[in-house]
Parts: C-alpha cells; sequence; structure tokens
C-alpha cells in the first residue's frame, strides 16, 4: 500500500465512470478531491465525512 506523505498527493483513476469519463481522485493528508478526468471541476471531502457516510450506510444496510 501507498502511504500518504506531507506535501505528496497521490492521484489515481478509477474504474467508476460518470458520464462515459473515468473519475479520478487525489488523496492529501487529511481530504479527498474527486472530479471527472477531462473537467476542472474538483470536489473535496474530508476523510471524517466520507468515514461518517459509511457507517451510515452500513448502518442502514444492516437495518433491512
Amino acid at each position: 500500500m501507498t502511504k500518504l506523505r506531507a506535501g505528496k498527493p497521490i492521484t489515481r483513476e478509477t474504474c467508476a465512470l460518470e458520464r462515459g469519463a473515468p473519475l479520478a481522485v487525489r488523496l492529501h493528508l487529511s481530504w479527498v478531491e474527486i472530479w471527472v478526468k477531462g473537467t476542472r471541476q474538483h470536489f473535496s471531502v474530508d476523510y471524517e465525512t466520507v468515514l461518517a457516510l459509511a457507517r451510515k450506510r452500513a448502518f442502514e444496510r444492516r437495518r433491512r
């Protein structure tokens, strides 16, 4: 696994598609940026928010 280091974000292209274009992610120490490759609009989300959403969805799946 690649470790994150201060000042060295890691950028990866995903297999997920949005309107036929792959999503890209850039991992920083405290947040993640997500965008559709080839566009300029980036979305930043901190890891705490990502984890909270994952927990919420896991809880909802268990309730079904």
